[in-house]
């Protein structure tokens, strides 16, 4: 399947929205453990599907996302794994350091990958 060219703006609002909410898990007690919950109730988004600029484009159409290596939008593969990882962070120190890396994996993934 080849990969749809992406929308223009797409990886900088999903960089700001990495942005948003790093910023946010920063100020919270870092052996806290995480709560998606509690970050959308704070700032209005989490790191599921429904906040993700790229989830909504592909996930959302079952299509195959650029940020993924296989043909359909699958959490357990977005960005490598590394989006995985994060999901199952136990504390907001480890979040933060998985957060950082789906970001900088976005990042650097090509604008239109094919």
């Amino acid at each position: 399947m080849i990969k749809k060219k992406i929308p223009r703006g797409m990886k900088k609002y999903t960089l700001m929205h990495y942005n948003r909410m790093i910023k946010w898990a920063e100020s919270q007690d870092p052996i806290d453990p995480v709560d998606c919950d509690e970050m959308i109730e704070a700032i209005d988004e989490g790191w599921g599907s429904s906040n993700c600029p790229y989830c909504k484009q592909y996930w959302e159409e079952n299509d195959s996302c650029p940020l993924t290596n296989v043909d359909i939008c699958v959490g357990m593969y977005c960005c490598n794994g590394l989006w995985n990882e994060m999901n199952k962070a136990e504390d907001w120190k480890e979040w933060i350091k998985c957060a950082k890396k789906v970001k900088a994996f976005i990042k650097a993934t090509p604008i239109n990958k094919k």
